[in-house]
């Protein structure tokens, strides 16, 4: 991967200034604030946007730092070549981003690895597959950024987290630790104020308790066998005492039945049936005539029916004009004339575009073919190319033209039946008012809608008094035809006909008949007390006994059944919540042994990080120091070529003179830069290797042979992968022009 160009179009001090790098060695130079900071940081916002990590659009001061001097705009480009070319185009001002492989034409803008670590879409992502924060600590290396500050520590913590989990956000050491702060948190029975220790103690206190309750419950069953015995003899005494108080009842009803049983066999006439036939047959006559009377009919006719037709025409129409206004074809035919304005300026914005690149095109092949310039007619192909690619949308807003005024004009001729069948109903309606006299629609509104009213009450009027004749005829019928039934019942009753009962009922033998049954009933009423007969039927065997010791021992029975009821009431409620604490007991035992399969499954966890942990190390670490060995002991003149670095990422050097190992910290701030420069090389080979090293004032505090020995190693790293150094001294210049290195410079 290496970068070929940098267009600063509007970014710091810089106005559309392009630089121009190739692959290899590259050294930008210039005095202090020539901007050699600002390009720097201009790579590290194209790719990276300036932006923090998180789900929300933040940015860094960088990115309020390097926004332009004049003008409103804040944009730039840039051109890298791997095995395809990238084009990156950033709006800073506006947090836009186009980002295309021109090789393929594949817009990559939208994908989903661009904002796999901030809001702001981040390329660098994409190209390296590292966030910013291994970006800055590996390939990107800033103004004394390679000593041992706390930019070193962030490195190391990166590497760390590279090195175990394979992604520099994720430690596994912080994983560990929280597994292990979790288990602990937990607890375990010995802890009483942990949470495992606190279910211990409610267990066992839960335990206690369901013993105690188990102790007082032991007698519960026989209980329960004598409280159902006492309550089964209490209701057979009961039903007994009951069946007692109404034996008397029963025996009158026998008595009475003996009674009316004994009756002369010959039915007499009593004076009640009597006077009872002779109204019912009053009545009857009375009925009969009512029934037969001839009634004078009246019938309702409704002068208005003429109305009501003009009504539901009228109440039709109405509704048909609110169906057309529904239908607003004006507003349509207004939106559709404004999309049809904007689709055409559009055509006329890419013919334009076509028959400017396709001139220009023309233009260039004329003048490479009559200068004999013919290679300039090859820059004809991309206009050519973007010309022909603008040419489908504009054959499709053509069309788009075409279906636009096709639906304006059915609009337009579906609006003009719309009117003509409106000025229509406009002519009925004038009918109707000349017809009532009425000048205005909403009049003729009013006067058919009142009219209309007034005709329903009417007809409701008529129906309920219809209704009420109807029923009360009914009624008369069914009166009639009760009446009837009993004068049959009491004829049957008798053996004789109206008439024949009358006369029975005035001779003698009827009137002494009459009053031996009088004297009978008056018995039966002294028997009855103001009761119906039936009352005294229960339909129970007489029984015989001395009621009052009866319910003695009827309230003896209750007395022990009530006593025997709070006891049991007592036992029940200890039985409930002995089974409440038992579901409780279960509850806290699920929820203990839920606790320590989770302990169990976090050591498991904790054991297998460890395990991955410990594998992880062992190889990434060994790569590093296999790099670091060469690379310091080439750019040291063999002074140091064996390098540790611990499980911390601490380095020390073992000094070839005495064969002792020295912690970084105790080396001179050259010493110290050009190891962590190597770690940084280091780490950007086991990141991705193509990537390009850019180094931005490297060498402030390299002496002379470090800055050349280092330069030396860089040339032939430049071999493998593209480096850019920028530089304010010309020390490197002239150190690289004494060594014959070939390498491309950019004067600021």
């Amino acid at each position: 991967m290496k970068i070929e160009e940098l267009n600063l179009q509007a970014f710091g001090k810089f106005k559309n200034r392009k630089i121009e790098l190739k692959e290899g060695l590259n050294l930008i130079q210039g005095k202090n604030e020539s901007g050699k900071s600002t390009i720097f940081k201009f790579i590290e916002g194209i790719f990276y946007g300036f932006a923090k990590s998180g789900t929300q659009r933040r940015t860094t001061p960088d990115y309020d730092r390097y926004r332009p001097w004049t003008g409103n705009e804040y944009k730039g480009s840039a051109i890298l070549t791997d095995d395809d070319s990238f084009r990156i185009m950033r709006n800073f001002e506006k947090h836009e981003l186009e980002f295309y492989n021109m090789t393929t034409g594949e817009n990559l803008s939208s994908i989903s690895e661009l904002n796999q670590f901030a809001k702001i879409k981040q390329p660098g992502v994409f190209l390296f597959n590292v966030d910013y924060s291994i970006f800055r600590n590996s390939f990107f290396i800033g103004q004394l950024c390679s000593k041992l500050d706390s930019e070193v520590d962030s490195l190391k913590h990166s590497l760390e987290n590279f090195a175990t989990s394979g992604n520099e956000k994720y430690s596994l050491v912080n994983a560990i630790e929280k597994l292990e702060e979790k288990r602990d948190a937990l607890g375990k029975e010995s802890r009483k104020t942990s949470t495992v220790g606190k279910l211990y103690q409610e267990i066992a206190m839960l335990d206690k308790k369901k013993n105690e309750l188990n102790s007082h419950l032991k007698d519960y069953a026989e209980s329960t066998a004598e409280f159902l015995e006492i309550k089964q003899s209490l209701l057979e005494q009961k039903k007994f005492v009951k069946n007692l108080k109404l034996s008397d009842d029963q025996r009158n009803y026998f008595k009475i039945k003996a009674i009316a049983e004994n009756k002369s066999p010959e039915r007499e006439l009593s004076d009640e049936d009597f006077d009872l036939l002779y109204e019912m047959n009053r009545s009857y006559v009375e009925i009969e005539r009512q029934l037969n009377q001839k009634t004078e009919e009246k019938s309702f006719e409704y002068k208005y029916e003429d109305i009501e037709e003009d009504y539901t025409e009228f109440k039709s129409l109405c509704d048909r004009i609110d169906e057309l206004n529904r239908n607003n074809f004006s507003k349509e035919i207004e939106l559709l004339n404004h999309d049809l304005i904007i689709t055409k300026a559009e055509v006329d914005k890419l013919r334009l575009i076509m028959f400017v690149e396709l001139g220009l095109a023309f233009l260039m092949v004329v003048l490479g073919v009559y200068l004999k310039v013919y290679y300039s007619a090859l820059f004809a192909i991309p206009m050519l190319f973007h010309a022909y690619l603008k040419f489908n949308p504009y054959r499709m807003k053509k069309a788009a033209i075409d279906r636009i005024e096709d639906r304006i004009n059915n609009y337009m001729q579906k609006s003009s039946v719309k009117t003509e069948e409106k000025r229509e109903m406009d002519k009925v309606f004038s009918v109707y008012m000349r017809k009532y006299r009425i000048n205005s629609f909403d009049e003729l509104k009013s006067f058919l809608e009142n009219e209309k009213s007034e005709i329903d009450k009417l007809k409701i009027e008529e129906n309920v008094r219809t209704e009420i004749e109807t029923k009360n005829r009914i009624e008369l019928e069914d009166k009639l035809k009760e009446l009837k039934n009993k004068i049959e019942e009491l004829e049957i009753k008798y053996n004789l006909n109206f008439e024949e009962l009358r006369e029975k009922y005035l001779s003698e033998d009827g009137k002494r008949q009459r009053q031996e049954l009088k004297n009978r009933e008056s018995i039966i009423a002294h028997i009855l007390n103001g009761r119906d007969l039936e009352d005294l039927n229960h339909g129970i065997e007489v029984v015989e006994g001395d009621l009052t010791e009866e319910e003695s021992m009827l309230e003896e029975l209750e007395s022990k059944f009530l006593s025997l009821s709070g006891e049991l009431y007592s036992k029940d409620e200890k039985f409930h919540l002995l089974n409440e604490i038992e579901e409780e007991i279960s509850l806290k035992k699920s929820k203990l042994d839920e606790l320590e399969q989770n302990q169990q499954a976090m050591q498991r966890a904790i054991d297998a990080l460890r395990e991955v942990y410990a594998q992880n190390k062992s190889v990434f670490l060994p790569k590093i120091v296999k790099f670091m060995n060469g690379f310091i002991s080439d750019i040291t003149s063999g002074k140091y070529n064996r390098i540790v670095v611990d499980d911390s990422f601490n380095i020390a050097v073992e000094d070839t003179e005495s064969g002792k190992m020295v912690e970084a910290e105790k080396l001179s701030n050259g010493t110290i830069d050009q190891l962590y420069l190597g770690l940084r090389l280091a780490v950007s080979e086991m990141l991705y290797k193509d990537a390009p090293i850019i180094l931005d004032d490297h060498f402030v505090q390299y002496d002379d042979e470090r800055c050349k020995e280092t330069l030396k190693f860089l040339d032939r790293y430049s071999k493998i992968k593209q480096v850019i150094i920028f530089s304010a001294m010309n020390r490197e210049c002239e150190m690289l022009d004494s060594m014959g290195a070939i390498y491309n410079r950019v004067n600021l």
